[in-house]
């Protein structure tokens, strides 16, 4: 099974087939899906009559080779990029879609990275849809199932692990508010201890470059209300009124505020609040 393995992982490594996330085979597209939905290899359970999911292009990419260049020390190239509806490929995600990025390390020995970002997918109401939790457990499930070592880590964010799903193979994944991340490090250099740390090195600069892409995002209209009362001094108790929602909910969206531009305090909100008030007051 380890040569198995071993010969799947020199395949994916090749040229020929990682040149392009568009002009991978199906199987090929498969096990790169699996790595960046954080499932093992093989865990997807694809209809039988499967299609090839379409592959959306993306706008922007995810990160940018120079970042991985950082971090490794070694030349590194993107080499494909998409967006693909979960649906599509195993009806138990139907809801969610992932954007997925790979890369290259072009000199020495061969390595491969996948970069992957799974959120809910956009869509009317109505019917039910996967959640990221649910990949979650379904994740957690399929580890203990194969025996794939894993370890918990602690401080990326929401939730995270790193694991071993085959023998040239690291992976560390995380959830973080909706969403859910992932970094897979495929190479045939080094032991599986050095791999796992360049694999964390690289998930903690996607990790932060993710939060600080969040921070720069326009406020939505709901936080530009929330933000809007808390200029005006309001309690918890008056916000959540206001909203008409729970006290806790309206807790919940002040410190969801508060974290993502970067303060540590409802006091800072509120000062930077009234720092945007002219843009503020026109939502109130």
């Amino acid at each position: 099974m380890e040569r198995q393995d071993s010969r799947r992982a020199s395949a994916d490594l090749s040229c020929e087939r990682t040149l392009s996330v568009a002009k991978a085979t199906l199987p090929t597209l498969l096990f790169g899906l699996n790595l960046a939905i954080a499932l093992p290899p093989d865990a997807i359970v694809a209809p039988a009559d499967a299609a090839r999911p379409v592959i959306h292009t993306l706008s922007q990419p995810i990160v940018e080779a120079g970042e991985l260049e950082a971090v490794l020390h070694r030349p590194t190239v993107s080499v494909g990029m998409g967006r693909v509806a979960l649906g599509e490929v195993d009806t138990r995600l139907h809801g969610l879609v992932v954007r997925l990025q790979a890369f290259r390390v072009v000199d020495g020995s061969p390595a491969l990275i996948t970069v992957g970002m799974v959120t809910p997918e956009v869509r009317p109401g109505g019917e039910r849809h996967a959640t990221v939790r649910d990949l979650w457990r379904l994740t957690a499930g399929a580890i203990a199932e194969r025996g794939i070592p894993y370890e918990r880590l602690v401080g990326l964010g929401d939730d995270g692990f790193q694991s071993l799903p085959g023998p040239s193979t690291a992976q560390v994944a995380w959830r973080t508010g909706e969403g859910l991340a992932t970094v897979s490090l495929t190479s045939l250099d080094g032991d599986t201890h050095a791999l796992l740390g360049r694999a964390r090195a690289i998930a903690a600069r996607v990790h932060d470059l993710l939060l600080l892409d969040e921070s720069r995002a326009p406020l939505t209209s709901e936080e530009m209300v929330v933000a809007a009362l808390a200029a005006s001094g309001r309690t918890t108790v008056q916000i959540a009124r206001a909203l008409a929602v729970s006290e806790r909910a309206a807790a919940w969206y002040v410190s969801s505020l508060t974290t993502r531009l970067g303060l540590s305090t409802r006091a800072q909100l509120t000062r930077w609040a009234c720092q945007q008030r002219p843009r503020a007051a026109e939502v109130a």
